[in-house]
């Protein structure tokens, strides 16, 4: 389990998996201590707190308290020393296996079977996205699991099977197998994208359908890219099953509406120009401010860069996540030190007079 640090002092508010289900509480020593339901209780790092439908377990993180719900209803606590909840904001990268982030990112000589290891020792979340073109064994979501840190969580990209050959129809069997492989990730599941294809027009009946299908509790981002998809019938649709309409960007404009559809949100940061595919401070401080002022205490947002070539998403992480502390939001872990850069990088080429 966690270590917790009887050096801390910390006031955090807890939110648990259940959406009825609050906590507040703080810590002055290594034990939590909760009111809840007019109950005080002590808890220590990895005490289980059931809820009216689920079960959380309570893990120190970053100078917090959070609590971890079953599979697929993560909740986060923006709890830090000192001061109430706020918006959580976790922040990550659409995969880590690039070729071009070796001597950037990744030590030059880690071997790339380390590079998962390294990678969850400064980001808390990653969104996997070749899990779109091949969905993994349940044995690789286990190995994803045991070797990641106990705060980590892994976003899924669903299977273009069933966004893209299906195109949403007959969902029953695809959702099953997915959320079947996801259980590997077991505490450590985190939201699953449905990312629809560019050349599939609305239908929020098969988007309804296709909802129902998913387990109680588990949390769906739903990004569609064709415009009919903009109605207030899709998002009832969204509203009514918790499913976060995927904000998204490229070359610094918003592609979709800035629909709030659930108590949590999903953005996804494909590319900029500044050069192309780097975002500039003022684009990733207009998405932090839009984020504090859409969501409200102890929410929280997961924000992930699909910029990789040059190790932009790496960097651009690291300058968002600034721009959240800027709005007084807390943000997960991002690294402490830039990538490197050099003249054989073509975004710094892109960037030389």
């Amino acid at each position: 389990m966690c270590r917790s640090d009887p050096q801390i002092a910390l006031a955090v508010t807890l939110i648990m998996a259940s959406a009825d289900s609050w906590i507040f509480g703080s810590s002055t020593s290594s034990t939590l201590t909760v009111r809840w339901r007019r109950q005080t209780t002590a808890f220590t790092a990895g005490s289980r707190v059931e809820g009216s439908r689920s079960v959380a377990v309570v893990l120190r993180h970053a100078g917090g308290y959070f609590c971890r719900g079953t599979p697929g209803s993560t909740r986060y606590a923006g709890g830090r020393a000192g001061k109430a909840a706020t918006v959580t904001v976790i922040v990550g990268t659409s995969g880590w296996q690039y070729r071009d982030w070796r001597g950037r990112f990744y030590p030059p000589r880690l071997p790339q079977r380390l590079w998962l290891e390294h990678y969850a020792a400064h980001f808390d979340t990653v969104e996997v996205n070749n899990a779109f073109y091949r969905l993994p064994e349940r044995r690789v979501f286990e190995a994803w699991r045991s070797r990641t840190p106990p705060q980590f969580v892994v976003t899924t990209k669903a299977s273009r099977f069933l966004s893209h050959v299906k195109r949403l129809r007959e969902p029953a069997e695809p959702v099953a197998r997915l959320m079947d492989r996801v259980a590997g990730l077991a505490e450590k599941s985190g939201p699953v994208l449905l990312q629809l294809p560019p050349s599939l027009p609305a239908d929020p009946a098969l988007l309804d359908e296709c909802l129902s299908c998913f387990p109680p509790g588990t949390r769906v981002a739903v990004e569609p890219r064709h415009d009919s998809w903009w109605t207030p019938e899709v998002a009832g649709v969204l509203v009514q099953h918790g499913a976060a309409l995927s904000w998204a960007d490229r070359d610094h404009r918003a592609i979709t509406p800035l629909w709030r559809t659930a108590d949590w949100g999903y953005l996804r940061l494909h590319h900029g120009h500044a050069p192309w595919p780097r975002y500039d401070w003022g684009c990733l401080t207009y998405w932090a401010g839009l984020i504090a002022e859409t969501f409200t205490n102890a929410e929280d947002v997961f924000v992930y860069f699909n910029n990789d070539p040059g190790c932009s998403a790496v960097d651009d992480a690291i300058t968002f996540a600034e721009a959240v502390r800027q709005t007084g939001q807390w943000v997960t872990r991002v690294p402490e030190r830039r990538p490197a850069w050099g003249a054989d990088d073509p975004v710094w080429a892109a960037a030389a007079p």
